[in-house]
This record gives structure tokens, C-alpha cells and sequence, in this order.
């Protein structure tokens, strides 16, 4: 899990069809790889401007 993200937010998250990609073995179990949950951080990186 990433520091500040609940197991909640990330079930929310891909319900709305957004995070990190996952594999989903049996109906109760899901597994989201270190790479894939990197990727997805990586992704989500915002420039911000210099003043």
C-alpha cells in the first residue's frame, strides 16, 4: 500500500475504473503488482511551474 492511500480509496478507485492495474484471481481476491502501482504513481506526476 502507498503511504496515505486506505485499501478503501484504492477499491474505489478501480470501481471507477482508475488506479493501479490489478489481477483478479477469485471473485474476493486482488493483487496490484509493485510495478504496476509505480507505473500508475509515475503517471500521475504533475509539473508545477516555477514562479
Amino acid at each position: 500500500m502507498l503511504p496515505g492511500m486506505t485499501v478503501r480509496r484504492v477499491e474505489y478507485l478501480r470501481g471507477k475504473g482508475q488506479g493501479p492495474r490489478y489481477a483478479k484471481p477469485t471473485p474476493k481476491t486482488v493483487f496490484c503488482g509493485e510495478d504496476d502501482v509505480h507505473a500508475w504513481v509515475s503517471s500521475s506526476i504533475v509539473e508545477t511551474r516555477r514562479s
